[in-house]
């Protein structure tokens, strides 16, 4: 990371090898900021330009979610592995590992669920503060890829190409 105004072309503990940057994701607040790339998933503290938190993976991270109030950061990735990352404190990463890769992944409104869909076709639902698995829902044949949860909180919509969605009630 570098202050407004400055160049970086290799961030520290960043992509400085060429690896993609898989998903970002700014917090409500607009203080921190996670970063999936390549094998390892960052948190930032944007005003004192530090990394807070790091973690590592077998596969690819690929997404990015914050709570709505904040509370909360998740990170999920190619290893079936999906990062809970609470913000109070300086609390480490929960890692549950789940069946499949994840793909996508989006909070409820209130910030107590998780949805993670994953390529096997399922949508896991996540008790936040629980850290565990509550529901696992058959979204898609071949495996989800993108993932949004209505304002109100009440449908979820799951899509994998341009000519199927799993739209339901939640």
């Amino acid at each position: 990371l570098a202050a407004a105004g400055e160049a970086s072309s290799a961030p520290a503990n960043g992509p400085a090898d060429g690896a993609p940057v898989r998903a970002l994701a700014l917090s409500p607040d607009g203080k921190r900021l996670a970063v999936a790339w390549d094998h390892r998933a960052n948190l930032w503290d944007l005003y004192k330009l530090e990394r807070l938190q790091s973690e590592s993976s077998e596969k690819e991270f690929r997404c990015v979610a914050w709570a709505a109030d904040g509370a909360w950061a998740a990170v999920g990735g190619e290893d079936a592995q999906l990062l809970l990352w609470p913000q109070a404190g300086p609390a480490k990463a929960v890692r549950l590992s789940l069946p499949a890769g994840v793909t996508a992944v989006v909070f409820t409104p209130d910030g107590s669920k998780l949805f993670a869909a994953c390529r096997d076709g399922k949508t896991r639902v996540i008790d936040v503060k629980k850290a565990q698995v509550v529901q696992e829902i058959d979204t898609h044949q071949f495996g989800s890829a993108c993932l949004d949860i209505s304002p109100d909180g009440t449908r979820f919509y799951v899509n994998d190409s341009p000519r199927a969605m799993f739209v339901a009630d939640y």
